[in-house]
């Protein structure tokens, strides 16, 4: 598709006949399969540490580092950076009095995130530490080791430290085996706020399915989680009230037998005062 008509498609189609002629055509992830367990799944699909997938997202990263794109997500290059105004609000209202903010960001990749934060909150000084696989972090102390953002492969030895004011997981919950013992850790940590993001929220419960990336990305699949999301909030609302929640820009999950949309959710730790 020419970059008009692909222009002309987003301004004048309705999204749901959009968005099926892009899966028609491969532009779009696609779902696949139930699965009983997180192994089973993994034994069907390439799984998310697939070395072209980390290629892809590195490559996007070193052509933001070289001003060859403005932003990066999920190993697509951007002319521009695209804020995420709900995630700033977020880190708005996580912000301590003297304009500081200390960020845990778990699969944060080669720092989209904080791009995007540096972008919408100049005037706020950012202490941010990304937890990645030991692949991206060697890639990212390697040709990254100068934008003021931290790495580290190990979650408890980042929350071993207790120097964070906000915990940020976007769309990384439904790659991760134990995603639900991970919630269960910084509930119990002294981190005031959880932000949660672009997050797939079923109509058919808790689901183990595989997700095939887009033929513009890369050719892979990997194990994917989704989630029920109102047994998810009745957890977090055990130590946490809500305080903010939207609804995901990205497009709905079409499976077999089940569907899910992507959700945002910001927590803070009862009784904390901002």
């Amino acid at each position: 598709m020419t970059a008009f008509a692909s222009r002309l498609a987003r301004h004048w189609l309705p999204p749901a006949l959009r968005h099926a002629l892009n899966r028609m055509a491969g532009q779009t992830f696609r779902y696949s399969g139930r699965f009983d367990t997180w192994q089973e799944a993994c034994r069907a699909a390439d799984g998310y540490d697939d070395k072209r997938i980390i290629e892809r997202i590195h490559s996007a990263a070193l052509a933001v580092r070289e001003g060859r794109a403005a932003w990066e997500q999920d190993g697509e290059s951007h002319p521009e950076i695209i804020l995420n105004f709900p995630v700033l609000a977020c880190l708005a209202k996580a912000t301590r009095k003297d304009d500081t903010l200390r960020v845990l960001d778990i699969g944060g990749g080669f720092g989209s995130s904080w791009l995007q934060a540096s972008q919408g909150m100049p005037d706020i000084k950012l202490h941010w530490t990304i937890v990645e696989q030991e692949r991206v972090v060697s890639l990212a102390r390697q040709d990254f080791n100068n934008q003021g953002v931290r790495y580290t492969h190990s979650l408890d030895e980042a929350l071993a430290t207790n120097e964070y004011d906000l915990a940020l997981l976007s769309s990384v919950l439904q790659y991760i085996a134990t995603p639900h013992a991970i919630l269960d850790q910084l509930a119990s940590s002294e981190i005031k706020w959880i932000v949660i993001d672009r997050h797939p929220c079923s109509n058919a419960g808790e689901v183990i399915t595989i997700q095939h990336c887009p033929r513009r990305l890369y050719k892979a699949t990997y194990p994917s989680w989704l989630f029920d999301c109102e047994s998810l909030r009745s957890k977090l609302n055990l130590t946490h009230d809500l305080a903010l929640s939207w609804q995901g820009q990205d497009q709905p999950i079409q499976g077999d037998g089940f569907h899910a949309s992507f959700a945002g959710m910001c927590w803070k730790r009862r009784g904390e005062h901002t």
